[in-house]
């Protein structure tokens, strides 16, 4: 019993004594982070990048696309914005065939 209470003291000391010596050197601070998230896509895009790869980013195919869904976003929120709700009503197949007798591919089914 005496060697199990000798064993907690001698962990506690030293805990102690590695707790005193991470306080006096502390780690250093980590670097800046060097990356910016794009408005448009979210991907990270590198502050030191050059022109040649910005450029690049800028005409690929996902910020294009993400740029093209906020457009139409933007345009679908003026027109409901804009539009009474009468002027909204979405029209599914069966009320297009019952006012125009077929489909709208011409075909009746």
């Amino acid at each position: 019993l005496q060697q199990v209470e000798d064993l907690k003291q001698q962990a506690a000391i030293t805990k102690h004594i590695d707790l005193q010596k991470s306080q006096d050197n502390p780690q250093p601070q980590a670097k800046p982070n060097k990356l910016r998230v794009c408005d448009v896509c979210g991907a990270y895009i590198s502050i030191y990048d050059s022109n040649k790869r910005l450029a690049h980013h800028f005409g690929g195919k996902l910020h294009l696309g993400f740029l093209r869904c906020r457009e139409k976003l933007t345009e679908l929120r003026d027109f409901h914005n804009n539009t009474a709700p009468e002027d909204r009503v979405i029209v599914s197949e069966r009320d297009y065939k019952a006012k125009h007798g077929k489909y709208d591919d011409g075909y009746d089914r």
